[in-house]
């Protein structure tokens, strides 16, 4: 309740169950592949892919192997207050983020396909450390890699991104 950012490591055999939350999911496949049910449609993710899903999608994530997957739990108003900057770009990201955080409560989610960048792994293995933490600093630390993955996200990857439906807007 009181961190703007916390890292999980995806439970295994978990079984099928679609649900929605009030906060961004992102989910990285860091070895293997897992299934990604969106709206009644399946995806299979694999190594190197990121999914950033919106608050209300109707979603489920599961994984029945040896494959390891990070979540990445944002708070929506983590957002709006610290992440003002990266919103105000014009790129497909930014332009993602501001159509959500505006009032725009259909089902959405962003694909990165990384090729297993070996940055982004690093940029969550320290948001994981600084989760597991309980010191005045984590959060603020966890806040602040989470901008550095995007900007590295955007940097390399922003012609590999596959949304989801929604109209694009004229400011983009």
């Amino acid at each position: 309740n009181t961190r703007d950012v916390f890292v999980i490591r995806h439970p295994r055999y978990t079984r099928p169950y679609l649900h929605r939350h009030n906060y961004f999911e992102i989910n990285y496949i860091a070895s293997g592949m897992g299934t990604f049910i969106f709206e009644e449609e399946k995806h299979i993710m694999r190594q190197g892919e990121l999914c950033i899903i919106a608050p209300n999608s109707r979603h489920d994530f599961y994984i029945e192997d040896d494959s390891t997957v990070f979540t990445i739990c944002i708070r929506k108003s983590t957002f709006e207050t610290t992440f003002f900057q990266l919103m105000s770009q014009k790129d497909l990201l930014s332009f993602f983020f501001r159509t959500i955080l505006l009032g725009n409560e259909h089902a959405n989610f962003l694909m990165f396909f990384t090729n297993n960048n070996l940055s982004i792994k690093k940029y969550i293995r320290n948001m994981m450390i600084e989760s597991s933490k309980r010191d005045m600093y984590s959060n603020t630390c966890c806040i602040s890699y989470v901008y550095l993955m995007f900007s590295a996200l955007l940097r390399d990857y922003s012609q590999t991104i596959q949304f989801y439906n929604y109209e694009m807007g004229s400011d983009f």
